[in-house]
């Protein structure tokens, strides 16, 4: 008789085979077939249910939706058809409220997203890091970098200010790693960062 290592999941009754080990089947207890029932009950008081859906584009969903219209609705994943990943909250079949995100595949493979969300866009308060080492931390309206925050680039300088659009826009402080330190008001024009106004009531090294 062959040694179970070696045998197939169909020669080896009752076990399954994972990476060359037999490992046997854990067993369903009583407290835990409970739990499942109590968390369905509560799901329900809430008019939701866990689902897992495959779509026709190939993205995959497991988590909760709305019982009535089966839309995306409460906590769950979704890995995309190109295997990039969010995991987080949603509302009317839509990324929205607390979520983050990992990019698998295309230029910006590798980076992150941890943060709020609106209708499937980043919006509210998040930090994104780049694949390329550089991390925000700030505003988000509508997908785009708005409002207040800092970017911290992967050569060490720092920007600390206003966005608008993804871009310098407003007041804010640039400082070099070097060590040199511009505050005032930035625009970005022909993707061209320009100091429009130098803040001359703070010291510049």
């Amino acid at each position: 008789m062959p040694s179970p290592a070696k045998m197939s999941p169909q020669t080896v009754a009752g076990n399954v085979n994972l990476n060359d080990r037999v490992v046997k089947p854990m067993k369903t207890t009583w407290s835990q077939n409970y739990n499942s029932e109590v968390t369905r009950q509560r799901l329900a008081e809430r008019g939701l249910k866990s689902q897992r859906n495959i779509f026709q584009n190939g993205d995959y969903y497991a988590g909760q939706v709305d019982v009535v219209s089966g839309q995306r609705k409460g906590s769950g994943r979704l890995r995309e058809e190109n295997q990039d990943l969010y995991v987080g909250d949603w509302k009317e079949d839509m990324k929205h409220g607390l979520g983050s995100t990992y990019t698998r595949c295309g230029p910006h493979k590798g980076s992150r997203y941890e943060g709020g969300f609106a209708r499937d866009e980043m919006s509210g308060h998040g930090t994104y890091r780049n694949n390329t080492g550089a991390v925000y931390q700030g505003q988000y309206k509508e997908g785009c970098k708005e409002g207040w925050g800092s970017l911290a680039f992967p050569e060490g300088d720092l920007y600390e200010g206003e966005w608008k659009s993804d871009k310098f826009d407003g007041h804010g402080t640039m400082r070099w790693k070097a060590g040199a330190m511009y505050e005032g008001q930035w625009k970005v024009t022909n993707h061209t960062l320009i100091l429009l106004t130098l803040d001359t009531n703070h010291p510049r090294h």
